[in-house]
């Protein structure tokens, strides 16, 4: 029985190694014949390399009559570059294939083997459709629903979740774009890609919202935008000398006790007055995080506002360091910023937002690009935090859409002054009209959106 079986292994091997042999004859044949060398050169260079007669004479028939059925031959070289694992080129062959003869004997494979070629692409909503044109051309294939099942399991694994109680939860479950050819449209970019999981109900906007923004150079921008889409915004931004949340927290807990704050931390044209009423009278205050790094003195470890060149020499003689805060600092920091305002407005409504605006310099040792990504990734996960654990707050992904789909879209900096620190305003523009779009409430708010009418 022992040697029985080995004899059985042997042959199997024996087999497969002729099979082996037989594709790569055939493989070698057809690319040769392709580019135009004639049969008998390919049967003297394969001899020489040792294959059989049979085999040789066999595998060169079975390449010519390929190469001389075009349709045929693109199938074939389609599968040939998928053995290599360059699924992209085999996806052209695949394609000219069907439009040269969609009515083949072998144009069922085509479509199978296009199917496999999108999928290894990790084109899966492609490959779905792939699969949907084969079974409707032949319901009972072979392989089509088994492979159609694999990729409908990677778009929506949740998609024929059974409930199994009431109160089991609906998971959601989304993807990042597949292709290229979906990120074409701006708007639609940013509805289907980053807005698709905003509720509408989570904020309601009218002409009449008592709209205040504060935080980073970016709020102006936004200010502007809403003005122009007809919700007047107030803005409180000064620019860079309060671009942090310790600064931000220093103005409102001023603005809490009565306090003076400091001049250089009023917006042009407001005093103390005006800015309080601000804070402390309105419906929405949109609120966009600048920067994590600040200086602090080397001693007490306190927040040391920034004071332009000053702040840097103050680094060089040792009396203060430049630091990324933490996540847990900015946390504590926005919490105190909401607690204080709603313990004068209960109802004021937060939304968050990051400024895609990227630091200017950096004294770290790193590269600026990288101070920047690490900085907006603290003040993103504070965010994060804030919103999950306060009413009535609410993330707005202006970040995310320019810098994530800044990749795929030109123009988002610096179409009015080639500035790459200028979000462009046509950008800015559009970002608002997204959230005035969804947000905008059918009925007006009781409330004016003037400082004259405030409470």
């Amino acid at each position: 029985m022992e040697h029985d079986a080995s004899g059985r292994e042997g042959h199997a091997w024996t087999e497969l190694e002729s099979a082996l042999a037989s594709q790569a004859v055939f493989i070698y044949a057809f690319e040769q014949l392709a580019n135009g060398t004639p049969p008998e050169t390919i049967q003297l260079d394969l001899l020489a390399r040792g294959f059989g007669v049979a085999v040789m004479e066999t595998q060169i028939q079975q390449a010519i009559a390929s190469l001389r059925d075009e349709c045929l031959a693109q199938i074939t070289a389609g599968a040939i570059w998928m053995s290599r694992e360059e699924p992209r080129r085999a996806e052209e062959k695949f394609r000219c294939a069907i439009e040269l003869n969609p009515h083949h004997p072998h144009i069922l494979k085509a479509w199978d083997l296009l199917g496999c070629a999108l999928l290894n692409q990790g084109r899966y909503t492609q490959a779905l459709a792939t699969y949907d044109t084969l079974l409707t051309l032949d319901p009972d294939h072979p392989t089509a629903k088994q492979s159609r099942r694999a990729v409908f399991d990677l778009i929506s694994p949740l998609a024929d979740q059974e409930e199994t109680n009431q109160s089991a939860r609906r998971i959601q479950y989304t993807r990042i774009p597949e292709t290229l050819e979906s990120m074409t449209d701006l708007d639609q970019a940013i509805a289907e890609h980053i807005l698709n999981h905003i509720k509408r109900d989570a904020l309601s906007l009218t002409p009449h919202t008592k709209t205040v923004t504060i935080g980073s150079c970016f709020a102006a921008s936004v200010a502007r935008a809403l003005t122009r889409e007809g919700i007047p915004a107030i803005n409180l931004t000064v620019g860079e000398e309060a671009n942090s949340t310790f600064s931000n927290r220093m103005i409102v807990e001023s603005a809490l006790q009565g306090e003076k704050i400091p001049e250089k931390w009023l917006p042009k044209g407001y005093g103390d007055h005006e800015v309080v009423r601000s804070l402390f009278t309105s419906d929405l205050l949109i609120y966009t995080l600048g920067v994590a790094p600040c200086f602090f003195d080397r001693q007490t470890g306190q927040f040391v506002p920034t004071n332009g060149a000053e702040s840097v020499r103050g680094v060089a003689r040792g009396q203060t360091v430049f630091r990324n805060t933490t996540v847990e600092e900015n946390v504590i920091n926005l919490l105190a910023m909401v607690d204080a305002i709603r313990s004068k407005n209960p109802d004021c409504r937060f939304v968050f937002s990051l400024s895609p605006v990227p630091l200017y310099a950096t004294l770290e040792r790193r590269s600026v690009i990288e101070a920047d990504c690490l900085s907006k990734s603290i003040l993103r996960v504070a965010i994060e935090q804030v919103v999950s654990s306060r009413p009535h707050c609410l993330y707005w992904p202006a970040f995310e859409m320019v810098r994530w789909l800044g990749a795929y879209f030109s123009g988002m900096y610096g179409q009015e002054d080639g500035s790459l620190q200028h979000v462009s305003e046509e950008v800015v523009q559009t970002i608002m009209r997204h959230f005035i779009r969804l947000f905008q409430a059918k009925g007006p708010s009781p409330r004016a959106n003037s400082l004259d009418n405030a409470d």
